[in-house]
């Protein structure tokens, strides 16, 4: 996904990238006929003002119908010890 400094895709931390790469979960939200509320798409749209914590949940919202829909895998940490931090 996004992330610092140098990744192609921008940062998360900055509302521009934000909004950028929210277009393109749009796009996929409806090539897969995910609905939303017009409140939700406005802040997609506007690059999550409220800041990178919700944009963070989007994603990871995104990320878990994609594992609903058997586009991706779930993705499990391999460390016990992370398991046991991250459940």
């Amino acid at each position: 996904m996004l992330g610092c400094g140098k990744d192609p895709l921008g940062g998360k931390r900055n509302q521009d990238d934000r909004e950028e790469f929210g277009t393109s979960l749009l796009r996929w939200a409806d090539a897969q006929r995910v609905t939303h509320e017009d409140g939700l798409r406005m802040e997609i749209q506007g690059g999550f003002p409220p800041g990178d914590e919700a944009f963070d949940a989007f994603v990871g919202l995104f990320g878990m119908l994609q594992v609903c829909l058997h586009q991706r895998e779930p993705g499990e940490p391999d460390e016990r010890i992370i398991r046991g931090v991250e459940g």
